[in-house]
């Protein structure tokens, strides 16, 4: 008997079992709910407050993993099924606005334990129970508006009122149209701070002082008002940061970018001797060639970074790529480098607790990265009590054609391997020149896609397609992953100057039949470096509200994609001596959005006069 006949034979079975089971099994347990409508000591309430269960264990009073928000109309509704027959209690508390007193069911004050000793028991069973509860108004102390400098309304900035002591006492947030009122301080005065925890705008403090020591009082003015009117201007803040090497060299630049990509509080100035960089999970890390005869190696490895990224969902680090370290042929591995792959493998832990082996992945064949260096790192590692690294050489023989087409069939493998942990292949891919330096740059300005949404970066000449790359490009379009969809469109960055024509028409003709091919380019690096940058942000492959790292050289250019990437930023290129105006444009147009601007490269790399001329530009 054929599979054709066999298959429906089978699911003629299951259902079958299946209304056996409908007409046999026990009648379900009805649905257990408990819900109601706050209201407040005034009438309805102003806006949505939470809710939280707690249980009595025979002991204690804990909480329970049972919360909800009331709606805008004050009403909230639990399942609480699987929580049947056990004494609970409810509290409301009204966070972030404290406009009113935290509450147990139905209307008693929640004391200062935090812990609902009072109020009153219920134990749902069978069926919904209601419970209308009523939250006390506190008292208002004061209200204002907060804006930018143009006028626009802020929301979701927290508003902190301090004591003569300066610890807080009071906060508040923001709503939409700019609003705050913040209620329940006793009479007084108090100095108010201003604070963007997206780190947009400055923190401020009233009246429009930039410290708190310098902060005016404000008394408290009578009930029911308080005291109004108290209006704040905040001045948008654009981080222009530095990530240069600490001794003019590529290796010690790999190792500051990687620290930086793995920072733990992004709003931070940060830098090489003091950062918190957090190393959870990190299992894996990129190494390649930061000499000038190895820049072709390095050209996809951000899609190689991607696929090695940190996997597990409740890592600190979930989803950060692998780090990027640069080594040479020519000399013994930095110590910069050494120390930061050590510090790495003591403190990447998991949930076991234990330092977690590293596998230390090597782009580019032994001529670029001799043996040497594996063995010096492996030393190092060793001789500091730590595992020996295990060793993945990406390619032995071959050239840099070679490699990209490598680099995707790893990015497909890896993808295929973790579909459950959320990495899935982009359905497009990306087409550079790979034949000489200067067209080095539009493929770099691929990489954030590549390191954000994993879409591999494949190489031609300026008249041919490699046979590595025709291969590449059908094995991606033909194979989708486990039901994702096979890669359909091709972008090639640059113009015919750089990717001539018959290039081009080759590749429209490879694309899938129902996907596009387009070319993204401009009249020089810059602009096309620009052009990719738009498009990225367009289709929503990276975004315009985080960060933009901006780089001159081909290996900073390699290290920045991949910081970019990781906040799924773009990158643009300028001269080292002066900001050019195509990335000046770029970043006046992008002011009002923008948090961070990363100036990739040392100082002769990118001189204190395009670091001054970039602060200029971005400055409110």
């Amino acid at each position: 008997m054929t599979d054709t006949i066999r298959k429906p034979l089978a699911i003629s079975a299951v259902a079958l079992l299946l209304l056996c089971g409908a007409l046999f099994a026990p009648a379900m347990a009805s649905a257990v709910t408990i819900g109601g409508t706050v209201h407040t000591s005034a009438g309805l309430i102003a806006h949505p407050v939470t809710v939280d269960l707690w249980y009595w264990d025979g002991t204690d009073w804990l909480q329970s993993d049972f919360s909800t928000d009331t709606d805008n109309n004050g009403v909230w509704s639990i399942d609480v099924t699987s929580n049947q027959g056990v004494d609970h209690k409810a509290v409301f508390t009204d966070w972030p606005y404290y406009w009113y007193a935290d509450t147990v069911y139905p209307d008693a004050l929640l004391d200062a334990s935090l812990v609902p000793s009072n109020g009153t028991t219920f134990t749902p069973s069978g069926g919904r129970t209601d419970l209308n509860a009523t939250m006390a108004v506190l008292p208002k102390s004061y209200s204002g508006i907060v804006t930018d400098k143009t006028g626009k309304p802020l929301q979701g900035i927290t508003v902190t009122a301090y004591d003569g002591a300066n610890a807080w006492v009071g906060k508040t947030e923001t709503g939409v149209n700019g609003a705050y009122e913040l209620h329940g301080l006793t009479s007084g005065s108090y100095r108010l701070g201003f604070d963007d925890y997206n780190g947009a705008y400055a923190p401020t403090f009233y009246d429009n002082k930039t410290s708190l020591a310098t902060a005016q009082l404000v008394p408290v003015g009578p009930a029911p008002t308080g005291t109004t009117g108290l209006a704040t201007t905040m001045t948008r803040f654009i981080a222009v940061e530095r990530v240069s090497p600490t001794s003019g060299q590529f290796w010690t630049q790999s190792a500051n970018v990687a620290r930086r990509q793995y920072v733990v509080d992004m709003s931070k100035p940060w830098s090489a001797t003091t950062n918190d960089a957090a190393w959870d999970d990190v299992t894996d890390i990129v190494i390649t060639s930061g000499d000038t005869r190895g820049q072709s190696d390095p050209l996809g490895a951000a899609g190689l970074c991607w696929a090695y990224q940190v996997s597990d969902p409740d890592s600190f680090n979930a989803s950060f790529n692998a780090p990027l370290l640069l080594v040479s042929a020519y000399k013994t591995t930095d110590p910069s480098v050494l120390n930061l792959i050590k510090e790495i493998a003591r403190s990447n832990t998991g949930l076991a607790g234990a330092p977690q082996k590293l596998t230390i992945h090597i782009v580019g064949g032994p001529v670029a990265v001799p043996e040497a260096r594996f063995t010096e790192i492996s030393k190092a590692l060793t001789d500091a009590g730590l595992q020996a690294p295990a060793k993945d050489r990406l390619l032995s023989t071959g050239d840099r054609y070679d490699l990209a087409e490598k680099i995707s069939k790893v990015m497909k493998s890896r993808a295929d391997e973790t579909l459950n942990d959320g990495l899935e292949l982009a359905n497009f891919a990306m087409i550079a020149n790979g034949q000489n330096p200067p067209s080095f740059f539009d493929s770099l300005a691929f990489s954030p896609i590549a390191a954000s949404v994993g879409a591999p970066i494949l190489l031609v000449t300026k008249t041919s397609v490699p046979t590595q790359t025709t291969r590449a490009i059908n094995a991606l379009k033909l194979a989708g992953i486990s039901g994702a969809e096979p890669v359909k469109s091709l972008y090639i960055g640059g113009g015919t100057a750089v990717v001539s024509s018959g290039v081009f028409n080759t590749l429209y003709a490879m694309r899938a039949s129902t996907g596009s091919a387009q070319r993204l380019w401009g009249a020089d690096r810059y602009e096309t470096a620009r052009a990719i940058a738009d498009k990225a942000i367009a289709m929503s492959w990276l975004y315009d509200d985080q960060s933009v790292a901006i780089a001159s050289t081909v290996t900073d250019a390699q290290l920045a994609g991949v910081l970019a990437g990781n906040e799924a930023s773009p990158l643009l290129l300028t001269s080292p001596t002066w900001l050019m105006t195509t990335t000046s444009t770029w970043l006046t147009s992008k002011k009002g959005s923008l948090l961070r601007v990363y100036l990739v490269g040392s100082t002769s790399a990118l001189t204190n006069n395009t670091y001054n001329s970039t602060k200029n530009v971005v400055a409110n």
